[in-house]
């Protein structure tokens, strides 16, 4: 193997090594999202707990539950929503995980993590808002995704 490959490959490692730990975390924590310290998921909570037929019963803005975006948005997340709460934290963290990667690339991957460590503990979208607004100056159809929960980002557009 060359020289590069192998840091790579130990850029890689180091990582899913990162990613794994944060992963574990969460969940490990998960438990604490409806009350504690640390509540981590919290805003992931928003996104699994209310119903389609209604999901701005709980919205008020300073509610722990209350879900503020578009009813888009929850039924672009339906897919995931039917899993229980643990298997959707642990889907949707992992997408915020990739999205660090995705945004920093393999070699920051790790330090990406460590900086992200709020919004992923969190559950929130602003690391999928990032890919979709990086993306976006590529792919202008990927700048849908900020539109269907904030609108602010729009004004990028």
């Amino acid at each position: 193997m060359t020289g590069i490959t192998v840091r790579r490959l130990r850029d890689e490692a180091a990582g899913l090594t990162t990613a794994a730990l944060a992963l574990a975390l969460v969940l490990v924590f998960a438990g604490r999202a409806t009350a504690g310290d640390w509540p981590t998921g919290r805003e992931a909570l928003c996104y699994w707990a209310p119903s389609l037929v209604d999901p701005y019963a709980q919205s008020e803005w300073t509610a722990p539950l209350a879900y503020v975006y578009s009813p888009a948005f929850l039924q672009a997340l339906e897919p995931l929503r039917t899993l229980p709460w643990l298997a959707f934290l642990a889907a949707w963290t992992g997408g915020l995980v990739l999205a660090v990667r995705w945004l920093v690339g393999a070699r920051l991957w790790p330090l990406g993590i460590l900086v992200a460590a709020p919004e992923i503990a969190g559950g929130n979208v602003h690391l999928l808002l990032a890919v979709a607004i990086v993306a976006g100056f590529r792919w202008p159809g990927a700048w849908a995704l900020t539109l269907l929960t904030k609108v602010t980002p729009g004004v990028g557009l």
